[in-house]
């Protein structure tokens, strides 16, 4: 529009400023068409494109006709312009349409991105899912392996405390601090087991020896009483 503007001014005033946006604007529409051509993939897009272009082309002949005229004082210098004009509002008709299919493209795309997308979203939320899980199979795996040995280090010491010495060693075969203090519970039940055991020795061989300690004086009394009853007679 301000390109037509711009010839209508020129041919009516032969303002050189005109005439300078005239091709100004002449230029910039025609460098905008080229890349439309590769924005769209649709083969209804592409003859609205080459339709534009080629229209264009054809009012631009006729505008510049029409300028060459008015320029060299010919009369009928208008039948060119207008015939342009009416070239030029069948390419607004043109434009109408590749903007139209252009809204139809992109609604297409956005329906296709937004299928996508839900893809996306359901194969986020089965990979989150998956990783949740795992991550869980994980924590138990690494729970189990840390506080079965705590507890089978708590249930043997219950029982030491309620006096159960017999304990069989705990299995564990882990080698962190939780390995090295299995070891070394295993070895105290094991030491305080011997010197139980060693203490019972003890005190059996201390009551025999009280034992045969009580035979001998009985002997001895008997002794003092046999003499006693020597003297006597």
């Amino acid at each position: 529009e301000e390109n037509y503007k711009a010839l209508d001014s020129y041919l009516k005033t032969f303002e050189q400023g005109q005439k300078e946006k005239f091709r100004e604007t002449k230029e910039e529409i025609l460098s905008m068409i080229g890349p439309f051509y590769e924005k769209f993939n649709s083969l209804d897009i592409y003859f609205q494109i080459r339709a534009i272009e080629n229209s264009t082309n054809i009012y631009f002949d006729y505008f510049e006709k029409a300028m060459s005229d008015r320029e060299q004082g010919v009369k009928n210098y208008y039948v060119s312009f207008y015939t342009g004009r009416d070239i030029q509002k069948y390419t607004d008709k043109y434009i109408q349409n590749l903007l139209n299919l252009s809204l139809n493209e992109g609604m297409e795309l956005y329906s296709q991105v937004a299928r996508e997308a839900e893809v996306m979203r359901s194969i986020s939320i089965i990979t989150i899912a998956a990783m949740f899980l795992f991550t869980m199979f994980i924590v138990l795996l690494l729970t189990n392996k840390l506080v079965n040995p705590i507890k089978k280090l708590a249930q043997s010491s219950m029982l030491m405390a309620h006096g159960n010495l017999d304990i069989e060693p705990l299995s564990i075969s882990s080698k962190d601090e939780i390995g090295v203090l299995a070891d070394s519970f295993s070895i105290m039940s094991t030491n305080i087991r011997k010197y139980v055991q060693d203490l019972k020795q003890k005190a059996e061989i201390e009551k025999k020896l009280h034992e045969e300690e009580m035979k001998t004086v009985r002997m001895e009394q008997l002794v003092k009483e046999a003499r006693f009853q020597a003297l006597q007679s």
